[in-house]
């Protein structure tokens, strides 16, 4: 189960106890109570393109992204790589069934160094006896997440592959649109079932006009989103 809400950015110089700030199922916490989430807190730093978690891993504990980003990546039989999430600051993850002697059925690998805050299932589970609203807060959050399924469902039905790539990429800038996307091409090319020539070219294409900038091979930034919202929301008018 990973989830996605920032409520504000946390980056590597954030205070060990400052990322459960940063996750909506604690927000309703008063500061009493956040210090108390906040002792529970371990933390852990991890070089670009570590595994952090492994397939069949034992899912113990709630695992939140204080600053960086990583991958979710699940396999086919053929053995290649589909990437089901990216996680951000910010967002959680606690395998497919929580409490439930979860195990891992992803791979979780960082894409830039990234630190995690991890909180025991024992201690969670005691702190959502004591304030059973944690509780509806992940029921909320993980409706919130069927939603965020759905919208990802229909960029991958869009067949023109520079509205599918235009579509992800305001998707995955949502939150954040400041906060320069670490994706490789083969990243991208997984996340949305194209090749990666066609997201290498397509990616040239909005650089040449002014939507994006890159920085490498794996840095890219939307510069002038709500212009690449415009121009999609008169392609996509054009066609009903």
């Amino acid at each position: 189960m990973a989830a996605r809400r920032v409520t504000q950015l946390c980056d590597s110089r954030c205070e060990e106890r400052q990322c459960v700030y940063r996750v909506p199922i604690f927000s309703h916490l008063n500061a009493e109570e956040m210090e108390k989430v906040g002792a529970l807190v371990r933390r852990k730093i991890y070089p670009p393109k570590t595994t952090v978690l492994s397939v069949g891993d034992a899912i113990s504990g709630l695992y939140i992204l204080r600053y960086g980003s990583l991958k979710l990546v699940r396999y086919s039989p053929e053995g290649n790589e589909v990437i089901v999430e990216m996680m951000r600051a910010g967002d959680f993850y606690g395998g497919d069934s929580m409490f439930n002697d979860a195990v891992s059925q992803e791979e979780a690998i960082t894409l830039e160094e990234t630190g995690v805050c991890f909180i025991q299932e024992d201690d969670l589970l005691q702190m959502i006896r004591q304030n059973p609203e944690i509780a509806i807060k992940i029921i909320q959050v993980l409706s919130a997440m069927h939603s965020e399924d759905r919208t990802l469902l229909s960029i991958l039905g869009e067949k023109d592959a520079g509205k599918r790539l235009s579509l992800f990429l305001i998707r995955e800038t949502e939150l954040n649109p400041e906060v320069p996307l670490y994706l490789t091409r083969e990243d991208i090319a997984k996340r949305i079932n194209l090749t990666v020539e066609t997201v290498s070219r397509k990616i040239s294409q909005l650089r040449k006009e002014g939507f994006v900038e890159t920085k490498g091979y794996g840095t890219i930034k939307v510069k002038n989103r709500e212009a690449l919202q415009r121009q999609l929301n008169i392609d996509l008018n054009q066609r009903k």
